[in-house]
C-alpha cells in the first residue's frame, strides 16, 4: 500500500511538471521526514544524493561532448577540485578511511553540484511558471495543514508537545525548523513579490507564512527573515509607508507574547551563561578553530569533525578535546555535532577551505547579481531578486545551523540555478563568453 501511495504521488508530480521531475523530486525529497516517518519510506531520504550523481554524470558527458562550459561553472568546478584535493590530502595524513573521505567530501559539496546541474539546463519560461504552480500548490497545503494540526492537535501527524517540550507549528515535518525552513523560502517569495508588484494576493500570503514562522519558534529562521528583508529594502532604496508599516508589523509580531519565552531561552542560552563553551554551538567554533591551527593550513579532513559523517565512526578528535562528554556531543547521541555547518569548514579543510568554499558561495552571488543587472524583462528581474533573497538567507542560517550539508538548502540553491539558467537559455542578457575546453585554433565570445 506505501509503494503504491508512493508511486502515485511521484505519477502527479510528473503529470504536472514532466519536464522538471528532478526539480521536484529534491522538494519532493525536503519533504522526506514526512514521507519517512508517515509512510515509512526510509530509504527516500537518499533520493538527492542518486539524482546528484546521476546529474553530474550527464554534465560532465555533455562537457566532453560539447567542449563548452559556462565560466562561473568552471570556476566553481576548479574550486570544488582544489578543495577536496586539500580534503583528501588531510585524510591522507590522517590515515581516514577512503569511504568516509568520499561520503564527507560528498556531503559538503552536494549544495554546489545541485547548482552546477540545474543552472546548465535548458529552462524557460514555461517551465518555470509551472514549477511555481506547482509549488504555490504545495504551499498553501503545507500552510493549510500546518494551522489545522496547530489548533487542533489530535488531528496533528506528530505530536509536538511531546517530542519538543512545547506547542510548535510542523505541518506535515517531524520538526520545526524543517518546518521553518520551507516557510521562510515561501515568506521571502511573497515579501520581494508585493514590494514589486503589489497586490493584495501577496500581502495576504506574506503576513500567512509571517505568522506561521512565528509559530514554528524558530529564532534562527526568523532571524534570516529579518536580515534578508532588510537587505532587500535598503538595496530596493524603497522605504514607502507601507513597507515601513510591514516592518513594523514584522517587529510587533517579533515582540509578541508568542516568541517571548522562545527569545529569552535562547538569550539565556547563547550569551549570558558563565561556560559559553556548554553552549553546542559555541564549543563547535571553537575548537573547531583550534583543529584548524592544529592541523595548519590543509585542517583534519573529511569526516573528522562537526560533520555527519564524524558521528558514523565517531571521531578520535571527539575524544582528544573531551567533546564525547559533552552533552548532545556522545557517541550514543551526537545529535549536536552536527549543528552548524561552518565549524566542519574551518575544522575539516582548515583556512583555505573556508577560503574556497566562500570563494564558491561569492561566484554564486556575483553571477546572479550581473544578470539581475544586465537582465531586461521586469518579470525575470524579479524572479532573480527573489532567487538571490533566498539565497541570502541560507547563507544566513549556515552560520547557525548546517543548512548547506542537507536537503535545507536545494530551494534556495535551485532558484539561484533556475534564475541564472534561464538567462543564459533565453537570449535576454548579454551573457559572458563560454570558455572552450577543447583545442579549437580560435577562441570565440558567444554573445547570448
Amino acid at each position: 500500500m506505501e509503494n503504491l501511495v508512493y508511486a502515485g504521488v511521484l505519477l502527479l508530480i510528473a503529470i504536472l511538471c514532466y519536464r522538471n521531475l528532478l526539480v521536484l523530486l529534491l522538494i519532493a525529497n525536503f519533504c522526506y521526514s514526512f514521507l519517512a516517518s508517515f509512510l515509512n519510506l526510509h530509504w527516500f531520504n537518499n533520493t538527492d544524493e542518486v539524482i546528484i550523481i546521476i546529474g553530474i554524470i550527464y554534465w560532465l558527458f555533455k562537457l566532453i561532448r560539447f567542449g563548452r562550459c559556462n565560466i562561473t561553472n568552471f570556476k566553481i568546478t576548479l574550486a570544488i577540485i582544489i578543495f577536496c584535493t586539500i580534503g583528501f590530502l588531510s585524510n591522507l595524513f590522517s590515515n581516514i578511511n577512503i569511504n568516509s573521505s568520499f561520503l564527507g567530501m560528498f556531503l559538503v559539496i552536494k549544495a554546489f553540484l545541485v547548482y552546477i546541474i540545474f543552472s546548465d539546463y535548458g529552462w524557460s519560461e514555461k517551465d518555470v511558471d509551472k514549477i511555481k504552480k506547482v509549488l504555490t500548490v504545495i504551499f498553501c497545503c503545507i500552510i493549510l495543514y500546518g494551522f489545522i494540526s496547530y489548533f487542533v492537535p489530535r488531528l496533528a501527524i506528530f505530536d509536538a508537545e511531546a517530542k519538543l517540550d512545547g506547542n510548535f507549528m510542523l505541518s506535515i515535518f517531524d520538526h520545526p525548523g524543517v518546518f521553518a525552513t520551507f516557510i521562510l523560502f515561501s515568506t521571502l517569495y511573497a515579501f520581494v513579490y508585493f514590494i514589486n508588484e503589489g497586490g493584495k494576493k501577496y500581502l495576504v500570503y506574506f503576513c500567512t507564512a509571517l505568522i506561521c514562522l512565528i509559530l514554528a519558534g524558530r529564532f534562527k529562521s526568523l532571524f534570516a527573515l529579518g536580515i534578508s528583508c532588510g537587505f532587500y529594502l535598503i538595496k530596493k532604496k524603497s522605504f514607502s509607508k507601507i513597507y515601513i508599516v510591514l516592518l513594523a508589523a514584522l517587529l510587533l509580531f517579533l515582540s509578541s507574547g508568542v516568541l517571548q519565552d522562545v527569545l529569552n531561552n535562547r538569550i539565556e542560552i547563547y550569551l549570558l551563561r558563565d561556560d559559553l563553551l556548554s553552549v553546542p554551538r559555541w564549543a563547535l567554533y571553537y575548537y573547531g578553530f583550534i583543529i584548524a591551527i592544529r592541523y595548519f593550513p590543509l585542517g583534519s579532513g573529511f569526516s573528522t569533525y562537526a560533520s555527519y559523517t564524524s558521528t558514523l565512526n565517531y571521531s578520535q578528535l571527539y575524544y582528544e578535546y573531551e567533546l564525547n562528554m559533552k552533552y548532545g556531543f556522545t557517541p550514543q547521541s551526537p545529535t549536536f555535532l552536527t549543528d552548524t555547518y561552518w565549524p566542519s569548514i574551518i575544522g575539516e579543510t582548515g583556512f583555505i577551505g573556508v577560503i574556497l568554499v566562500g570563494y564558491i558561495l561569492r561566484l554564486i552571488w556575483v553571477h546572479t547579481k550581473t544578470n539581475i543587472e544586465k537582465c531586461t524583462s521586469i518579470r525575470i528581474k524579479i524572479l532573480g531578486e527573489f532567487s538571490l533573497v533566498a539565497f541570502f538567507s541560507v547563507i544566513i542560517e549556515s552560520f547557525f545551523t548546517n543548512s548547506f550539508m542537507n536537503y535545507r538548502c536545494y530551494l534556495a540553491v535551485i532558484a539561484v540555478a533556475i534564475f541564472n539558467g534561464l538567462c543564459a537559455n533565453i537570449g535576454k542578457l548579454n551573457q559572458e563568453s563560454d570558455i572552450i575546453i577543447k583545442s579549437k585554433p580560435k577562441i570565440t565570445e558567444e554573445i547570448v
